[in-house]
């Protein structure tokens, strides 16, 4: 005979249920919520350098290597120039992808660690681990290494540091007095178009500079900022469109990770055009198809990062008593395919101070003919 359930029976089957469901969606510690709601871009990557030992029975030093857009050129020279010293080092590589929610999680992972030098890449991830200057320091006291900051001290980093702060870098932006004159020099342009991302404060800072220089000069500048609210391939192809209608003579592409990389995206849209880019950074000129640019090498950066590491490290020095600085040697680069398609060949003079960058895997798709822009 078949038992018909009756409503006591009914209510404790309700009540199991329910006391399953709470079961699964209750944290079982004040740490889980992190936990399952972070997804790191990818998982960290661990390094051990061999060499002598700093200080007799005591493990080699730790520095987390904060990342903010995968592993560049500037890792690479900072890694390698530590090798080269010899010292026994472990390095943590953690890179959070541009991912707000993953750089909170950073931020606890460092407290966790305890390490003895945090390395920051960029702008943007430097100043969530910095701090402002009327609030205490997010990580306390250890010392802060950033690298490829484009404005330091337009980011408050050098105020922090002048305050006491345990804070210093290395800089990889060409001044953009420089740029700017290497641009007009290049290219006559009068009408200048920029794409940023308005969510990166060295994006914003550049572009405030560059109109300052402009309207100096009489030329106008256009700028396109890649609205947040789309998908960002979707919001850059439409900055972009922006500015072709515009009738922009040139689109300038500043250090913004955004913009970088989306490189090939701008690049392509702005060559179909028959517009010219000229890049504050080497990347999209060396790889993603932009025409001009005057910049430092993330390598030689990531060098001079790595000698102030040793400074910090081996000699002890506070890192507020260690200047803020890049390097002295830029480095125009002339991606001469590109420059044909565009008709934006420099003149002589520049291009006998010029790396020629030869990248034959795109060809010319302007939907119109190139207007020449210049006098020669």
């Amino acid at each position: 005979m078949i038992k018909v359930c009756d409503d006591a029976c009914r209510w404790r089957w309700q009540a199991l249920l329910l006391a399953l469901w709470l079961l699964a969606n209750t944290p079982l510690s004040a740490a889980e919520p992190v936990q399952a709601v972070t997804r790191w871009p990818a998982p960290p990557t661990e390094l051990r350098l061999p060499g002598r030992a700093l200080q007799a029975d005591v493990p080699p030093p730790l520095i987390y290597l904060a990342l903010y857009r995968g592993f560049t050129e500037a890792e690479r020279g900072f890694i390698a120039y530590l090798r080269d010293q010899q010292i026994a080092l472990r390095l943590l590589l953690r890179d959070t992808a541009g991912d707000e929610q993953a750089i909170a999680a950073l931020m606890g992972e460092i407290e966790a660690l305890q390490p003895d030098l945090i390395y920051s890449f960029g702008t943007t991830l430097t100043a969530h681990l910095a701090g402002r200057l009327n609030q205490p320091p997010p990580l306390g006291r250890r010392p802060l290494l950033f690298n490829i900051v484009a404005d330091p001290e337009g980011a408050g980093f050098t105020a922090l540091a002048a305050a006491g702060r345990p804070i210093t870098g290395a800089t990889h932006a060409v001044p953009l007095v420089a740029q700017y004159r290497t641009l007009r020099l290049a290219l006559a342009s009068q009408r200048i178009g920029v794409i940023f991302n308005p969510a990166e404060l060295n994006a914003q800072l550049s572009v405030t500079e560059l109109q300052r220089f402009a309207a100096a000069d009489g030329v106008t500048l256009i700028s396109a900022p890649i609205a947040p609210d789309l998908p960002v391939g979707e919001a850059v192809s439409r900055s972009v469109a922006e500015l072709i209608a515009a009738a922009v003579d040139l689109i300038y592409l500043p250090s913004d990770s955004t913009v970088i990389a989306h490189a090939t995206t701008i690049t392509s849209l702005a060559s179909a055009a028959a517009i010219p880019t000229f890049s504050a950074t080497e990347q999209p000129v060396r790889s993603g198809g932009a025409t001009l640019g005057l910049t430092s090498a993330y390598y030689s950066v990531g060098q001079l990062a790595a000698f102030r590491a040793i400074q910090l490290l081996r000699d002890q020095r506070p890192a507020a008593t260690l200047p803020i600085s890049g390097i002295d040697r830029f480095t125009f680069l002339v991606n001469l395919p590109a420059a044909r398609c565009n008709d934006a060949i420099p003149p002589v003079a520049l291009l006998r101070m010029a790396e020629i960058i030869n990248d034959q895997q795109r060809s010319c798709r302007s939907s119109r003919k190139p207007a020449v822009r210049r006098d020669r």
